[in-house]
């Protein structure tokens, strides 16, 4: 398990777009990408600007229907 003060950041190698509420994301050094539901691109939002665990855990128990331990076991 992560420490709640850990930092993530999004890698300069990538670039992506929005879908209609779902995300496209293209690493630029493999020429790969990936598609994100609209869960996994409010999480990919949240990753701009780079913030804590915590930060990120509390952003999405304000917005979501889920409960803390629950949150933090997925």
């Amino acid at each position: 398990m992560l420490p709640d003060d850990s930092r993530f950041v999004v890698s300069p190698d990538q670039v992506s777009c929005d879908l209609g509420g779902e995300a496209a994301i293209l690493l630029l050094k493999t020429a790969i990408y990936y598609g994100l539901d609209p869960v996994g691109a409010r999480i990919g939002d949240l990753l701009r600007p780079p913030k804590t665990l915590a930060e990120h855990r509390n952003a999405i128990l304000a917005e979501s229907e889920v409960d803390s331990e629950t949150c933090s076991s997925s």
